[in-house]
């Protein structure tokens, strides 16, 4: 029985059958991690490991789960010291959420590179273990970074631990809560002036689970051999050992590390079980000795008090002695015992009670699935912002307790998505309010040339012409309309064919008012270039002829155009632009590339 033995290796019951541990493995995060990625629809990750065994094994059973809740795995990196080449690698593929194994010692340097890359903020979120010391990036800072500076990167990570104690204030079989039992430790600590252990809550239910699967096999023996007094056994009775196995399969009740799961196959080791000797209570002298001073000493302090001070030398014989002397006592007294406040189990009132109570210690396969608790690093200190109920398969966050670097929680990638470039409307507004402007002006000038025409001065300027290049003027106008008419406004089909008209108009108008400015320059020039000063007329017939000649010839060209390559909608495709944020969180911090219409 291991009460601090978390490797995943040794869930192998193929190579270790005999192995069972109190104390959830480093496996039992995962499905939590998993839980809290789904959480926040995050389905990318890259993962980056110590390249040691113990996180390896880690990092193989997150895949395997990763992959059956359909999350992909963006990039797999590992290192052995310096972490740099491979954090780089995590950014060039583009990989935001990022799940880390590693020790404390390499975490300084994690995050030291993390911040020369400018791998943290509202962009990036790291999940690593929790159960770092405290203060760890200062006691294992071997980097070039500053402290600001790694507090800066660490800022908002997220870390995973299994719970050592029950947050839940309900008295175990032990008869205390485990705030009441955590007290009772600490001061205990105080007295001895030793370290504290985090795993001090799984060695004290394990030696209850030791306790209580004796006690119901002592029971099991006396009712199937009433007729026989059965004074011995050893782990070699393969029908006691079949007992053993069936009941520690059957644990189940209310500890204080509240860890849970749900009951399977369990074999202790034979170190556990020892045999009972002759003597009537099967012990020893020395054996007796420690008993006997165990027990009167427990009606003074806590037994966790007790076996501190034995030191750990004596720590493991004598609760062997103990607890065989509990089950040879009570095979010979046939009756419930009470041996100086360690109490032998009444299993029927401890079911009962079980079935009340919320959690329970119970085995998987040799495991147990504990509590899992999620860290936030804050301003310098980690704070707790939820749980993970590994029966219940739940994930339950506090309440506003999660402050992301961001207004939200940072994309599992940049999203890339194709997105229409229309023309700006208040722009396209301004040019058709002025071109409208235009047109006023234009009518204004064709009106005043048509009601003025037979003035002398009118008259003597072509006004046949000046209406021409009036009007000539007013289509170029008019296509500026139309060229703000793009995929927005009208539909792809009707794009095609609004291109082939305002093309058509703009250059109509453009001939029409150029041509016949060219024709008015030309009879200008016709009539000096006349060396004998005879008199030459030039009449607007003839000059509406050449105008009339450009078109045909423009006509000509778009006709011919039309046929052989008419214009057809074509889309191009922008290079990428930087952009904070977008439309309903679409954008992470990039902005896709944008469609043109041609």
């Amino acid at each position: 029985l291991s009460f601090a033995a978390t490797t995943p290796v040794l869930a192998d019951k193929k190579k270790y059958p005999n192995f069972f541990r109190t104390v959830p493995s480093d496996n039992a995060v995962n499905p939590a991690v998993v839980k809290f990625l789904t959480f926040y629809n995050w389905s990318r990750v890259g993962t980056l490991t110590q390249d040691v065994q113990r996180f390896s094994e880690v990092r193989n059973d997150l895949t395997s789960e990763l992959e059956k809740a359909d999350i992909q795995i963006a990039d797999t990196e590992s290192f052995s010291n310096d972490p740099c080449v491979n954090v780089k690698k995590l950014k060039d593929n583009d990989v935001r959420i990022i799940i880390g194994q590693f020790d404390e010692n390499l975490a300084s340097k994690v995050f030291c590179c993390a911040y020369n890359l400018n791998m943290f903020g509202s962009k990036y979120q790291w999940i690593i273990p929790g159960w770092y010391q405290g203060n760890w990036w200062e006691q294992a800072n071997s980097t070039n970074c500053t402290t600001k500076k790694l507090l800066t990167a660490m800022e908002g990570y997220i870390s995973v631990d299994f719970e050592p104690l029950s947050a839940r204030q309900i008295k175990g079989i032990s008869g205390r809560t485990p705030k009441e039992y955590e007290r009772e430790y600490s001061r205990e600590l105080q007295q001895k002036g030793v370290e504290s252990s985090k795993f001090h809550g799984f060695a004290y239910d394990g030696i209850w689970v030791i306790a209580k699967t004796l006690t119901r096999v002592m029971e099991l023996l006396r009712v199937k051999q009433r007729q026989n007094t059965f004074h011995n056994f050893t782990v070699d009775d393969r029908e006691v050992g079949k007992m053993v196995l069936d009941v520690m399969n059957e644990t189940n009740f209310f500890g204080v590390t509240h860890t849970r799961s749900s009951g399977s196959a369990l074999a202790p080791p034979p170190s556990t079980l020892t045999s009972l000797s002759t003597d009537p209570l099967g012990v020893a002298d020395q054996e007796q000795a420690d008993i006997e001073s165990f027990l009167r000493d427990s009606r003074k302090q806590s037994s966790a008090g007790i076996l501190m001070a034995l030191g750990p030398n004596r720590v493991h014989s004598t609760l062997i002695s103990v607890l065989r002397y509990i089950c040879a006592k009570r095979q010979l007294q046939q009756q419930e015992s009470d041996h100086g406040g360690l109490h032998i189990i009444d299993l029927a009132a401890v079911r009962a009670a079980e079935k009340k109570a919320d959690g329970q210690v119970m085995f998987r396969n040799g495991e147990r699935m504990g509590t899992i608790k999620f860290n936030q690093f804050q301003e310098g200190r980690e704070v707790k912002v939820g749980e993970y109920n590994a029966i219940a398969d739940v994930l339950d966050l506090i309440n506003n307790s999660i402050r992301f670097q961001g207004v939200e929680p940072p994309k599992d990638r940049t999203f890339v998505r194709l997105q229409r470039r229309h023309i700006n409307v208040p722009l396209y507004s301004i040019l058709s309010t002025i071109t409208i402007l235009g047109m006023l002006m234009a009518g204004a000038f064709l009106f005043f040339n048509i009601k003025n025409r037979n003035h002398r001065l009118i008259k003597m300027s072509s006004p046949y012409m000046n209406n021409l290049i009036i009007l000539g003027g007013m289509l170029s106008y008019a296509s500026i309309f139309l060229f703000g008419l793009d995929g927005g406004f009208v539909s792809d089909k009707e794009f095609e064919t609004l291109c082939t008209v305002r093309t058509w108009i703009l250059i109509v108008g453009y001939t029409t008012a150029f041509g016949a400015m060219f024709a008015k320059t030309w009879r200008v020039h016709a009539i000096f270039k006349n060396a004998k000063m005879k008199k030459k007329i030039i009449k607007d017939q003839k000059l509406l002829i050449i105008v009339g000649g450009m078109l045909l010839i423009d006509l000509c060209i778009l006709i011919c155009w039309q046929i052989v390559d008419p214009l057809k909608r074509t889309v191009e495709e922008y290079s990428l632009e930087c952009m904070q944020s977008g439309p309903r969180g679409v954008f992470s911090d990039s902005k896709p590339p944008a469609r043109g219409e041609l």
